[in-house]
This record gives C-alpha cells, structure tokens and sequence, in this order.
C-alpha cells in the first residue's frame, strides 16, 4: 500500500484538465450539437430524394 499513495498523488498532480465542461454537461445537449452540425453541414439537400424508375417487375 506504500507505493500506491504515491501513485495516486503523481496522477493526481498530472491531470491538468479542468472539470467546468463535466459540470455544465447536459445529455439533451449531444443532440442539439448533432443536429446543429448536420444542418450545416449540408444546406443544399433539405430531405429531396431523386428515384430512378428502371422498370416493374410482373410475377406472371
């Protein structure tokens, strides 16, 4: 159990991240952020779709 002590108080004095974005996250916010990207990242195509008809099929 020494050894682990020290361990933990070098990771501790290591992780230079802040916790501020942890606080303020919210799991409604992914979405928003998935449909903000996805609404600029193609403009052009507003939920057009383009078919080809090729031809029918007859079971007879």
């Amino acid at each position: 159990p020494i050894f682990l002590y020290r361990n933990l108080s070098y990771m501790k004095q290591r992780m230079s991240r802040s916790h501020k974005t942890r606080r303020n996250f919210r799991a409604d916010s992914l979405l928003q952020k998935m449909i903000e990207k996805n609404q600029t990242q193609n403009p052009g195509i507003r939920g057009f779709m383009t078919l080809t008809f090729l031809g029918f099929y007859d079971k007879k």
